[in-house]
C-alpha cells in the first residue's frame, strides 16, 4: 500500500499568502501611525520645553528693566518679525542694582531679542545665544498697541514651526505677560 503525503494545494498558498499579506499591511499601517504619533508628541513637548526655557530668561531680564528703557521695532525688514532692544541697570559686587541719588544707572549696552534663522537669540555685545530653535516669529505688545496692560507690563507671543513626519507642519505658540520694574 502507497501512503499519500499530505501536501498544500496551490489555492491554500495563495489563501495564505493573501491573509500574510493583509496581515503585513495592517501591521506596516499601525506602526506608521504611532511612530507619525511618537514624532507629534516629541515636536510638541520639545516646543514646550523651549518655551518655557526661553520665556524663563526673558522674563528674568525684563522684570529687572522698566518701560522706559525698552524699544520694540515691529516687523523689522530682516527677519519679518518683532524685535525688542532693552537695558539692564548697572550692578555692584552683590548684584544689586547701582543707584545714584534716587535713581538707578543703567548700563548703555543695549541687548536684542529677535529671530534670526529661525532662531530666537540674545545679543548684547556682539555676543549671541539662541533661547529658543524652531521660532517663526516673535511678537512684543506694550500699553501702546494693548490698553489691557499695565504701563509697566510687556507681552510677547513666541511662534515655533517645523516639518515632521511625511513633510507635515507642527506649529506652537506661547504668550507670557511680564510686570518691569517701575
Amino acid at each position: 500500500m502507497i501512503q499519500q503525503r499530505k501536501t498544500f494545494t496551490i489555492m491554500e498558498i495563495i489563501v495564505a499568502a493573501i491573509m500574510f499579506g493583509s496581515f503585513s499591511i495592517l501591521l506596516v499601517a499601525g506602526l506608521t501611525q504611532n511612530y507619525a504619533s511618537f514624532q507629534t508628541n516629541n515636536i510638541i513637548n520639545s516646543f514646550q520645553n523651549d518655551s518655557r526655557l526661553s520665556i524663563a530668561k526673558i522674563r528674568k531680564d525684563l522684570r529687572r528693566s522698566t518701560s522706559d528703557q525698552i524699544s520694540i521695532s515691529k516687523d523689522t525688514p530682516a527677519t519679518g518679525t518683532d524685535q525688542l532692544t532693552y537695558h539692564l541697570p548697572e550692578v555692584d559686587s552683590n548684584n544689586d542694582p547701582v543707584i545714584s541719588g534716587n535713581t538707578v544707572t543703567w548700563d548703555t549696552d543695549d541687548i536684542t531679542l529677535s529671530v534670526v534663522n529661525n532662531n530666537l537669540i540674545r545679543t548684547k555685545n556682539s555676543v549671541s545665544d539662541i533661547l529658543a530653535k524652531n521660532v517663526k516669529s516673535i511678537t512684543f505688545i506694550d500699553i501702546n498697541q494693548d490698553s489691557s496692560l499695565y504701563i509697566n507690563e510687556i507681552k510677547f507671543t513666541i511662534s515655533f514651526e517645523v516639518s515632521g513626519f511625511h513633510g507635515r507642519v507642527h506649529s506652537y505658540e506661547s504668550t507670557a505677560v511680564v510686570s518691569m520694574r517701575n
